[in-house]
């Protein structure tokens, strides 16, 4: 029994680090599209 609780909490816990995983490549995604845009928008600036 106390094996099976450990295996239940290792699945919880790597269900959890994928979940982190994820938010963290659309958090870096996220900020990635925000630089190209203010990069777009300094080179718009550069060249009016």
């Amino acid at each position: 029994m106390k094996f099976f609780k450990k295996v239940i909490r290792v699945r919880k816990s790597q269900k959890r680090g994928s979940f982190v995983q994820a938010t963290n490549s659309k958090v870096v995604f996220y900020i990635h599209l925000q630089l190209i845009k203010d990069n777009i928008l300094s080179v718009v600036i550069c060249y009016t």
